[in-house]
């Protein structure tokens, strides 16, 4: 393959990458298949379990916010392609869409943004030396043995130090030039939320489509002897296939491609990533098609598994469960050996290494929670006239889990992440600490919604009351204090959750992988077991990593156990009063003193 002049791909190698695009869908659609199957049947069966939770006590927030509030704006200077520096005007809207404007007055004009800035798989950049480091771990195959000389990046001249540049792996940079310190740190705090919003956003939906997207690109990977996640997991379904097909393509496109680029390395660097644009927008493309035929083929399947499965569902899961304990007679042995060999002597130091970040950012919500509530009692308390309480409330309270730069520095706490968990990729191939990263951040804005929402509707027989300023600093001391109680208890139990899942997120790829040798092979003489009928319900290899990540949560679940006498990891609050159980707890907002 060689490169071309104005575009780097000339018809013939067009032809050839839509052609091994296709294939990779093509071997993919039968895993999708299969884990649609299996992930419909797990749902049912949790419908028909209803399997008991620990109940949170803050209330879960509902978000009613309109996709067409803007969250933040402003203007800053970006870099074109002409080689030159011009303002453009951003706006972030609720749902974290980045738009950007020729100028503020065509923004308020209500014209249509001049670019929508995609945000999913971006890093987000702050200097010059970190740009350079991430184009060099971009760029492998491309060094010269010698320095490769003067910087020449996205632009030559930065307009100030404060830069921000949103780099994605097959996107050209965008480049940003803020006025200020201030202002760069402003931005780099709205767009990391974004970043993260659009990364996670299959996360936060939770349905078993998802999650048969998710375990089917999976699967497909362990075929080809990648196991564990990573950034491909970001996005959407049509983003995550994408990247999959990506991962197969840049190997071979650095193979035959990179051998025949001339000139200096920094020339070269940047038709490499014009290839790597132009690949990645053709692959986007015909996924796009292919997942279109593909989601109106689940409807069809999904007809068909409500019949079959509903009315079976009893037989299927006997025979199901019949399997797991004979698969759990094959793995017991090679499975104790891999988790006591490779994976327990490192337990206790990742339960640590997990446990202090996220407990740091928790700990910081909760004083910003109860900091701005002090703040509302200042307030109050250095007023003179009564007052309906919803006008003593302010914005800042209303709107603050979504105020990206108040929240930032707690979700800088478990940024740590990334140099604690950095002896896990070569130790155990581990490529997902992003991942963590964002759950984590997920978790504290979850967790700062429920309180304040929680914290609201409390106050509410009591809003629109006129009260004295010591009556109303009361009430508000007592909702203050019986919501800090709730936020302790649930803000545990999502740290243990989230430490126990984080563990299984490491640790279960790589039992996977090293019993592959000897158990994987075993799995084909348990298809005899399944009935023709339940054959394509009832998948063997999900059944054996079933068994697996049972077997390895028990363990895990061990050690949680063992580290919850650590009192500063305050690991279980079983002791904390629960205070929906406790009537001493119950507060009479109806009838305020007085």
């Amino acid at each position: 393959m060689g490169v071309g002049g104005s575009s780097p791909l000339d018809q013939r190698q067009r032809k050839q990458l839509t052609g091994r695009t296709q294939a990779a869908l093509r071997n993919f659609s039968p895993h999708y298949r299969r884990q649609f199957a299996a992930a419909f049947l797990k749902q049912v069966w949790r419908e028909m379990e209803q399997q008991e939770k620990r109940s949170p006590q803050l209330m879960p927030c509902k978000d009613g916010k309109a996709a067409a509030a803007v969250r933040y704006e402003g203007a800053l200077m970006q870099w074109q392609e002409t080689n030159r520096w011009k303002e453009k005007y951003l706006t972030v809207r609720s749902d974290y869409t980045v738009n950007c404007f020729d100028t503020k007055e065509a923004c308020e004009k209500g014209w249509p943004p001049q670019v929508c800035v995609p945000l999913t798989r971006c890093v987000l950049l702050s200097s010059l030396k970190e740009y350079n480091a991430v184009v060099d771990s971009a760029a492998q195959g491309l060094k010269e043995s010698s320095s490769t000389g003067p910087y020449e990046g996205p632009f030559m001249t930065p307009l100030s130090k404060y830069i921000l540049v949103l780099f994605h792996p097959y996107r050209r940079p965008l480049c940003f030039c803020c006025p200020s310190s201030v202002t760069q740190q402003a931005w780099q705090a709205v767009l990391s939320d974004g970043i993260r919003h659009h990364n996670t956003v299959l996360q936060r939906r939770r349905s078993f489509e998802v999650e048969a997207l998710l375990d089917a690109v999976r699967f497909y990977r362990q075929e080809r002897c990648c196991f564990g996640t990573g950034d491909w997991t970001f996005g959407e379904e049509m983003e995550i296939l994408s990247n999959m097909v990506m991962e197969e393509l840049v190997p071979v496109l650095q193979t035959q491609l990179i051998p025949s680029f001339k000139g200096p390395v920094q020339k070269r660097r940047r038709t490499w990533f014009k290839v790597l644009e132009e690949v990645y927008f053709l692959v986007t493309d015909q996924v796009s098609q292919e997942l279109l035929c593909l989601k109106r083929e689940n409807k069809e399947q999904r007809l068909q598994l409500e019949k079959k499965v509903r009315s079976n569902l009893d037989q299927i899961l006997t025979l199901k469960e019949q399997i797991s304990r004979k698969l759990q007679a094959l793995v017991r042995r090679p499975a104790d050996c891999c988790y006591s060999g490779s994976l327990q002597p490192y337990l206790d130091s990742m339960l640590e290494e997990l446990m202090l970040p996220i407990s740091a950012g928790f700990k910081e919500i909760r004083s910003l929670f109860s900091d701005t509530i002090n703040n509302v009692l200042q307030n109050l308390r250095n007023g003179q006239k009564s007052m309906p309480l919803d006008r003593l409330l302010p914005d800042l309270l209303l709107d603050l889990p979504q105020n990206s730069l108040k929240m930032y520095p707690c979700y800088l706490k478990v940024e740590v992440f990334r140099d604690n968990l950095a002896e896990l990729t070569p130790r155990f191939g581990f490529e997902g600490v992003g991942i963590l990263i964002q759950t984590a951040q997920n978790l504290i804005q979850e967790l700062m919604e429920n309180a304040v929402y929680t914290f609201l509707q409390l106050l509410q027989p009591q809003l629109n009351s006129k009260l004295s300023s010591a009556q109303a600093s009361q009430l508000l001391e007592n909702v203050k204090g019986r919501v800090l109680k709730k936020f302790d208890y649930d803000s545990s139990t999502s740290r243990k959750q989230f430490v126990g899942e984080a563990l299984i997120l490491v640790l279960l790829p790589v039992m996977l992988k090293a019993l592959e040798p000897s158990c994987k092979l075993e799995l084909s003489k348990y298809e005899d077991f399944v009935f023709a009928d339940y054959s394509g319900v009832i998948l063997i290899e999900n059944i054996y990593e079933e068994v697996l990540f049972l077997m390895l949560q028990q363990e895990i679940k061990k050690a949680l156990k063992e580290a919850s006498s650590q009192k500063n990891y305050s690991l279980y609050r079983e002791s904390l009063i629960n205070p929906q159980d406790n009537p001493e707890e119950s507060l009479d907002l109806a009838t305020p003193e007085g």
